[in-house]
């Protein structure tokens, strides 16, 4: 008996039911859309995500395209958002003639489905993947790629200019009422920001404030925090108070969040002024009416997309904004679906380092595609969080607040969960009390001391303050399954240029002088004395060594690296500890005519790569030379790219000229 296209779309529906547990799927609702629209084949949503409809039929499908574009800009009943995605489907003609278990399984199992995305509001105008001819895969590929489609990417570009557009108003009412220089804000930000007051550091101290009452928002009336108040029902006649802001953060922190609630107390502590802590808080809500309306308090995008254009000294610490869409591209590269997902204790096991974290762009990357990779194999997602904060995720940075970020967003998957401890690290830099010179996590190419973390449970609450818990953590060398990073690019050498004042950009950041320039540049040299960091190469070369020293065999690297490490003469070094170590080496570059254009990273106006590479077992080192795996000294390797693994589909060079980089990660799976 042939089978009728609503069963092949109740089977297909339960089958993608099951590969995220946030999903809510529904198979041809009649009430799905407002009137005057046919009942979409299949609509998925999830809260805080866009709307995704997939149209279905059997190949040769002739209308299933027709059918997907005219959905784009439909209304759906509730209220809900207007589609903005829609994925044509055709599935192999051989379901027809299944049935029962044969025909689950053989959705389940076929790698045969074929599938378009199409994205925009108006039809005429909406953007098609592939350009031409159709994507090929299993569901688990389709479920994969409905999910980045999902992700709210326009609603998350306009939050950001809200956001910082109430960052800066309220930085202004802050200087208004403490003008740049005031003793007691300098020392405010020295203490708990260690920066220097100026503009930016109090953007950034606004940010911090914003920050803190978007994860109250969420995490407000969750079992433990159920006395918690959302700002919103804080916000009497017009405006918000500091001390009923403050009591809701003191309940918190009595409980959990010490990286991401204490700072921002500190901070609103510190505006002493009533009438001024009145009126910064009731303009950051703005914020919180805005990101309400827009159900995206989840969104990983959101603050860190911000939060990368306040951080201070960007240019000298090269903390450069790491796209999401190259993140999860990146993480989808180095976490293949090759299987065994599905193992939640393996899972817990595992350890994942990002010694630059920034605002953790690339860690959030890395823990979203794990839990989607988990879910597809029928685990649960949720499950693992207070392993994967408290034990899985590693997180490095010199500033403080770009840990705080990285917490902040990984917290943020599941609020409602908590956890005791985590291992996200502010690293020491410049000259300390001891007269020591500290570079960050560059120290770690060291022999490895005990460091300090940022701890989540307060050891103790006395009154009005509180103490964080004096726990210690080791990063062990050779212990780590994953390294991602997009490290610094800065180069210890000055050329001239906007650095040509500076004796050692590569060691300016927060206002080292010559002689703690000179300083840090020394103990570069030593600690890259024997390895192949270069000082030519740049910083870059640097930490691809820290992330070779750190990860275990068979361990995966995992890089946004300068475009010169394919042929450059200062790399060589690198290039041969990459052809001796490791194996499955897969570069990607895009194709552009200005060095901006081929940049995975937001600002950094360089020719970009990705570098994943597997670290060679003593067994797989003879294999990887037996197969001639390796990256020549001297020529650039591009590797076509495939949305769904190797030898299927497309070129990422090419496509990168047909459509804007904001929809790389759509393709990430």
């Amino acid at each position: 008996m042939t089978q009728h296209e609503h069963t092949l779309n109740v089977r297909i529906g339960d089958a993608l039911r099951g590969m995220r547990r946030r999903w809510r799927v529904s198979i041809e609702d009649t009430g799905a859309a407002t009137a005057g629209h046919r009942r979409p084949d299949l609509l998925l949503t999830e809260p805080g995500a866009a709307p995704l409809i997939i149209e279905h039929e059997t190949h040769p499908a002739p209308g299933v395209e027709s059918d997907a574009l005219r959905r784009l800009g439909m209304d759906l009943s509730g209220g809900r958002h207007p589609v903005r995605a829609a994925i044509a489907l055709r599935s192999p003609a051989e379901l027809r003639q299944l049935q029962g278990a044969a025909l689950a399984g053989r959705i389940r199992e076929s790698a045969a489905f074929e599938y378009a995305l199409f994205r925009g509001l108006i039809p005429a105008d909406a953007e098609r993947w592939p350009v031409r001819g159709w994507l090929r895969g299993s569901l688990q590929d389709l479920a994969l790629l409905a999910q980045q489609a999902m992700r709210p990417s326009e609603e998350i570009d306009r939050l950001a200019e809200i956001l910082e557009r109430d960052i800066e108003l309220a930085r202004q009412i802050f200087s208004e009422n403490y003008p740049e220089g005031h003793a007691q804000i300098a020392a405010l930000f020295a203490e708990h920001l260690r920066l220097e007051d100026g503009p930016q550091t109090r953007r950034m101290a606004m940010a911090i404030l914003a920050n803190a009452l978007i994860f109250q928002q969420s995490l407000a009336g969750h079992e433990d925090y159920a006395a918690v108040r959302t700002p919103e029902q804080l916000y009497d006649q017009q405006k918000l108070h500091k001390t009923e802001i403050l009591q809701d953060w003191g309940a918190i922190l009595a409980i959990n969040y010490y990286p991401i609630f204490h700072v921002a107390r500190e901070i609103l502590r510190g505006i002493d002024r009533t009438a001024a802590a009145q009126a910064i808080l009731t303009q950051l809500f703005h914020i919180i009416e805005a990101i309400v309306r827009e159900g995206a308090a989840r969104s990983h995008d959101l603050a860190g997309f911000v939060f990368q254009r306040l951080i201070a000294d960007r240019k000298f610490l090269a903390t450069f904004y790491t796209r999401p869409e190259s993140a999860a591209l990146l993480a989808a590269l180095a976490l293949p679906n090759d299987g065994g997902w599905g193992d939640a204790e393996r899972l817990r096991q595992l350890r994942v380092a990002d010694f630059a974290c920034g605002t953790g762009t690339l860690l959030a990357a890395v823990y979203a595609r794990l839990g989607a990779l988990h879910e597809l194999a029928g685990g649960d997602a949720q499950a693992l969080h207070r392993a994967m904060l408290e034990r899985v995720l590693v997180g490095c940075d010199v500033l403080p607040m770009a840990v705080h970020l990285t917490l902040s967003m990984l917290a943020a998957a599941y609020p409602e969960e908590t956890f005791s401890d985590c291992t996200m690290l502010a690293m020491p830099y410049g000259k300390q009390d001891t007269g020591e010179y500290a570079l960050g996590s560059l120290d770690l190419l060291a022999t490895q001391v005990a460091l300090p973390t940022l701890a989540t449970r307060p050891e103790a609450v006395e009154g009005a303050g509180q103490r964080a818990a004096a726990e210690r953590h080791t990063i062990a060398d050779e212990s780590y399954d994953l390294v991602i990073m997009n490290p610094p690019f800065t180069r210890p050498t000055n050329h001239g240029g906007k650095h040509k004042d500076i004796p050692n950009p590569a060691f300016a950041a927060f206002g080292s002088d010559a002689d703690s320039q000179r300083a840090l540049s020394e103990r570069g040299k030593l600690l890259a004395k024997g390895t192949p960091a270069n000082g030519y190469a740049g910083m870059a070369s640097y930490f691809l060594t820290l992330a070779d020293k750190k990860l275990r065999k068979d361990g995966v690297l995992a890089m946004v690296l300068p475009q010169v490490v394919l042929s450059g003469t200062s790399w060589e070094k690198a290039r041969q500890l990459l052809r001796k170590s490791y194996t499955n080496i897969t570069v990607a570059t895009i194709a552009g005519a200005k060095s901006q254009d081929k940049a995975f990273s937001a600002d950094t106006g360089l020719g970009e790569c990705l570098l994943v590479a597997h670290k060679r077992s003593e067994a797989g080192r003879q294999a990887g030379r037996q197969a001639g795996r390796q990256i020549q000294s001297r020529a650039r390797i591009t590797r076509t790219l495939s949305p769904h693994g190797s030898g299927r589909v497309a070129n990422l060079m090419r496509w990168r000229s047909l459509a804007p980089p904001s929809q790389l990660a759509q393709y990430a799976v």
